[in-house]
């Protein structure tokens, strides 16, 4: 048996594989967001950064259902910024109903004893979500930024509003 920290279990080879994984992940998202010269993108990003960073250590440290808790409180304190930084912004909008939706997942599984693989298989799908999201807005930020400057015309519309984010 194999053990990372204090979570112990036949398959740590897969787990680590798994760490990997988001690791890149993660790393193509802020990179991306750091590319796309946008406050409000960095943000959003170092704010997933860190709850992914935090969240790994409890997942691996702590376990079990008392994981799912904590997730609860990490997932409460980004709806918090995410709902201060939408009060600003419309961006982070869809990130705070991403956040809301684990939460209500999570409370939901925590409730009915839901099983372990299917409560993290959607944990993880829908923490892949924010990073696409996170992703494609910082391309899509440095695609409009990029016709700006090769067209010499300001944009205008809804991508005014996204490239000035």
């Amino acid at each position: 048996m194999d053990c990372i920290l204090n979570h112990c279990h036949d398959g740590a080879d897969g787990d680590w594989i798994l760490i990997v994984y988001y690791a890149v992940a993660v790393s193509c998202m802020l990179v991306s967001a750091l590319f796309s010269k946008s406050k409000m993108i960095r943000s959003a990003a170092l704010l997933i950064t860190a709850a992914w960073a935090y969240s790994l250590f409890a997942m691996l440290y702590i376990g079990g259902a008392a994981y799912l808790y904590v997730a609860v409180m990490i997932n409460c304190v980004l709806a918090w910024r995410f709902f201060r930084l939408a009060q600003r912004d419309l961006f982070p909008i869809v990130l705070l109903l991403i956040v809301i939706c684990e939460n209500l997942f999570l409370g939901f599984a925590i409730a009915t004893s839901f099983d372990w693989w299917w409560t993290i298989f959607t944990l993880n799908r829908l923490f892949e979500l924010m990073l696409l999201y996170i992703i494609g807005s910082s391309l899509f930020r440095m695609r409009v930024l990029k016709s700006v400057d090769e067209n010499r015309k300001p944009p205008r519309g809804w991508r005014a509003q996204f490239a000035a984010i």
